[in-house]
């Protein structure tokens, strides 16, 4: 996230905006690996060895 401050604004506004960033950053769930993997499961259907074999064979042409 990007902050902008101005040259004109008061020094109060600018600390204020600061602190709420930090404030969400604080807030952030992260995603555990466990959430993220498999995530692909659906998108490749089929036998793993196979599908590596025929996108190796793209790889030779």
């Amino acid at each position: 996230m990007t902050v902008t401050i101005n040259k004109k604004e008061k020094l109060e506004t600018a600390l204020a905006k600061l602190d709420k960033l930090e404030a969400g950053a604080k807030t952030r769930k992260s995603k555990s690996f466990a959430e993220l993997s498999g995530t692909l499961a659906h998108v490749f259907k089929g036998d793993p060895v196979r599908i590596q074999r025929k996108l190796r064979k793209e790889w030779d042409r």
